[in-house]
């Protein structure tokens, strides 16, 4: 009888100390709700206690990179001034204090809609992989139909300037980007 009690006992105590580890990883998904003071760019923004918040599972083109003013305020125009709801991954903050999450408003999945609409791409850090298959579609959509970032490369043919062309004994080509974003011209022809 006393050796059941004592397995009992253990099992229970392993069972609290494994919940417990559950909760302080963010397992069990903390959602709060809270208001959004500020934008700072197309995935970032700064709630009305101070705190800064990076969203989940995108990456938004950053400060004078192609679309980067486009996808700024399009995250302010779905989150400024508004109550959001947050939820935690696994990592609740990155090495720079800002929270990480993902952001619900007016019942829209804030994190994925950047992605499905072409604001930003699918960017994940290992161990926060929630909606990972969702947003991985989402990009392919947004790819497949070259909306927002994902636009043709013939949309940035006004940025590329032929700078010298040489071609006796070998071809030599040198482009210049006079535009204020970075291109990649993988695969042009």
């Amino acid at each position: 009888m006393e050796k059941k009690r004592l397995i009992v006992f253990l099992l229970i105590f392993l069972a609290l100390a494994f919940i417990a580890f559950l909760e302080k990883t963010g397992y069990f998904v903390k959602k709060d709700v809270m208001v959004v003071k500020r934008v700072i760019d197309g995935d970032t923004f700064e709630l009305e206690n101070g705190k800064r918040v990076r969203l989940l599972g995108i990456e938004a083109p950053e400060k004078n990179e192609f679309y980067f003013e486009e996808a700024m305020n399009e995250l302010k125009r779905l989150v400024e001034g508004k109550k959001v709801l947050l939820e935690k991954d696994l990592v609740s903050e990155d090495k720079y204090g800002r929270l990480l999450r993902h952001i619900f408003v007016d019942g829209i999945f804030v994190n994925l809609y950047l992605v499905e609409n072409g604001f930003a791409n699918a960017y994940f850090v290992e161990p926060n992989f929630k909606y990972y298959s969702k947003f991985l579609e989402a990009e392919k959509n947004a790819i497949d139909r070259k909306i927002g970032i994902w636009k043709s490369e013939s949309h940035y043919s006004d940025c590329i300037k032929l700078v010298d062309f040489k071609y006796k004994k070998s071809e030599h080509v040198t482009l210049k980007n006079i535009c204020n974003f970075s291109i990649n011209i993988t695969g042009w022809k």
